[in-house]
């Protein structure tokens, strides 16, 4: 195997409605598919740190589970198998060794709950009867950041991997934690946004505004892995059709690119095994 360019992975519908998994070079070239409708719907990858590897949700049996493959779409290995449950949103640990992940029925709340790939066991990281997911590490794996809502300060929150209570951030949802540590981006009021953090995601100032647009909805943010650009889902409506690309824009708001048509990307680390 050979090392590459870092990668994108992202879900796309295709024929039948149904979603699968894609990667694609950081500049949109080189799309690959990596699952089929036969696999069930599939999405929210996570890359390994080593980028050999994605984990990802796939709905079959009538719940949601966990997965992982090779990163071209071989190998494939469930994860998660939890009767009546839901599990989605995965996310990978530095250290490689965890995942982190929401699980619900899709009636109530939802917990954060994290996975020993060597060993398989599972253990529930909050609780409490409200809705966790989209956890999201710190690049020192110590802190998981999260969207938690039926409280009543909904927003951004981050809980020690080692367990303890949950602490506020900021508004918003999908937190992503950039590379070096000191930002977290999120999704709030149809727009992305930068909160500047110490090392314990405690904000250390206030949330500067990453995009706009006024016929859209920006969230899914995935920072580039030196820190320099950021990869979101767009939303938009026009003329009564809804379309969602993949789209780029630098860590301070400029340069604009679109990627093509996918949703909830994912960007890998460098290097990319091949």
């Amino acid at each position: 195997m050979e090392c590459g360019p870092s990668r994108i992975a992202f879900s796309r519908l295709v024929a039948g409605g149904q979603e699968c998994l894609f990667v694609m070079d950081a500049d949109g070239d080189a799309v690959r598919q990596l699952t089929t409708p036969e696999q069930g719907h599939s999405c929210g990858p996570c890359w390994s740190p080593d980028g050999a590897r994605l984990c990802f949700a796939s709905r079959r049996d009538g719940y949601s589970s966990l997965f992982v493959i090779d990163a071209e779409g071989s190998n494939e290995v469930r994860l998660t198998a939890a009767e009546g449950l839901d599990d989605d949103y995965p996310a990978w640990s530095p250290d490689g060794r965890t995942i982190a992940f929401s699980r619900g029925n899709g009636k109530g709340p939802e917990d954060l709950w994290l996975i020993d790939l060597a060993s398989g066991d599972e253990r529930r990281l909050t609780e409490g009867g409200y809705m966790d997911y989209r956890p999201a590490w710190s690049p020192d794996g110590r802190f998981v950041a999260f969207r938690r809502s039926l409280v009543e300060r909904p927003g951004v929150y981050v809980v020690p991997a080692a367990g303890q209570d949950p602490w506020y951030v900021a508004r918003g949802h999908d937190p992503a934690w950039s590379p070096t540590g000191d930002r977290l981006a999120l999704s709030h009021g149809e727009s992305l946004w930068t909160v500047p953090v110490d090392l314990t995601g405690q904000s250390t100032g206030d949330p500067a505004q990453l995009t706009i647009h006024p016929r859209a909805i920006d969230r899914y943010p995935t920072w580039s892995p030196d820190g320099s650009r950021v990869a979101f889902e767009r939303e938009e409506v026009s003329g009564g059709d809804t379309t969602s690309h993949i789209l780029t824009v630098t860590a301070d708001g400029r340069d604009l690119g679109d990627l093509g048509d996918g949703r909830m990307p994912s960007w890998s680390p460098i290097p990319t095994v091949r």
